[in-house]
């Protein structure tokens, strides 16, 4: 609640497009900005995405393996299939 109090309020003061990269030119300069969304892009989406994917998997897959562990392979499988699927369609 309060991260997106925040984000309402650096809206309203910064009104540019580009989201965190456009608060962060404006507060830290350019080459802070220009960090930012290499890490972004090569780093901290991609991680996240795959956190995401492998979570849903877990929970997908779990109930077919009340009884016995989950195959790891089925969970990644799966997880880059709806990474794939959501992602790109």
């Amino acid at each position: 609640m309060i991260g997106a109090l925040c984000y309402a309020e650096l809206g309203t003061f910064i009104p540019k497009s580009g989201g965190d990269y456009a608060y962060i030119h404006e507060a830290f300069g350019s080459l802070p900005a220009f960090l930012f969304l290499w890490d972004a892009n090569l780093i901290f989406v991609p991680t996240t995405n795959a956190i995401m994917g492998l979570t849903f998997a877990n929970y997908v897959i779990k109930p077919f393996f009340i009884d016995c562990p989950m195959p790891e392979s089925s969970i990644r499988l799966l997880a880059a299939v709806f990474y794939m699927y959501f992602n790109f369609h």
